[in-house]
């Protein structure tokens, strides 16, 4: 199974992994952002990938003033809904985002996704983890359930996305279950398409397996906009007869009430 092999070799360590964790010993590693040279001594949350003043400058979300719904930022603290929210009605009980779309974390995620960087899963998963630790309510959750890629789509990527970013932010891998959700439909790019015609490009696109029936799902992905492909997958999990459905993204890409991207 394309998945259980993905997984596999995630699992396993790589000689090129192995050689790396050798030379990190005689030659620090350097910051991915500003590209200084990290010291193991003053190693911060994200090392040895990030060093601490660029970990602190990324684009966190604030959860305070992150809707508890969808995760646009909000003018009013502790917002329950939106008019985003409102508007859409989405499937998914609340969702968690970790960081704005925008400046280095959107970098590290179009090259991760689209140019084939997938050596970026370790960094990304490592600041997804961080960033849940700011919350102060996380999700109890039976299974992770990472958005599934159509096998066309997976073949010329060569990876799931976020399965990866689930394997490396989560304690406990083997709670993962990729085979509970399938993408039964090659839908188009959502990216290519404008924002109202996500919606339909992704109906009927998912199948869950009957595995889900009363358990508590936590949804991963990489990127939000709209919520349409999260949402449709939460439908069908429900449909499939989930408990609950709750929702992790690395990055929330901000948009207006009225459907304008910010970013």
């Amino acid at each position: 199974n394309k998945w259980e092999t993905q997984m596999e070799l995630v699992r396993k360590s790589s000689p090129l992994t192995m050689f790396l964790t050798l030379l990190r010993t005689v030659i620090p590693p350097k910051c991915w952002s500003c590209h200084q040279w990290l010291s193991a001594g003053r190693s911060g949350p994200a090392y040895p990938y990030v060093c601490r003043s660029c970990f602190g400058s990324l684009p966190w979300s604030d959860p305070e003033f992150s809707c508890t719904q969808c995760g646009l930022q909000t003018a009013e603290p502790n917002r329950l809904f939106c008019p985003h929210c409102i508007e859409k009605q989405f499937c998914f009980d609340r969702l968690w985002a970790g960081f704005r779309y925008e400046s280095m974390v959107q970098q590290w995620i179009v090259s991760f996704k689209y140019g084939k960087s997938e050596h970026l899963a370790r960094m990304l998963g490592r600041i997804l983890s961080a960033s849940l630790e700011r919350f102060q309510e996380v999700p109890a959750y039976d299974a992770i359930v990472p958005i599934p890629l159509h096998q066309k789509r997976l073949l010329q990527r060569g990876f799931n996305q976020a399965m990866l970013l689930a394997y490396f932010a989560f304690p406990d891998p083997s709670r993962i279950r990729c085979r509970w959700l399938k993408r039964i439909r090659s839908t188009d790019p959502q990216t290519e398409l404008p924002l109202a015609q996500r919606i339909d490009n992704m109906k009927d696109a998912f199948e869950a397996s009957p595995d889900v029936e009363g358990k508590q799902i936590l949804l991963v992905d990489d990127v939000i906009t709209t919520g349409a492909t999260l949402n449709a997958a939460a439908r069908c999990l429900k449909e499939s007869g989930a408990a609950s459905v709750n929702t992790v993204v690395l990055a929330r890409r901000m948009i207006s009430n009225k459907g304008g991207i910010h970013s």
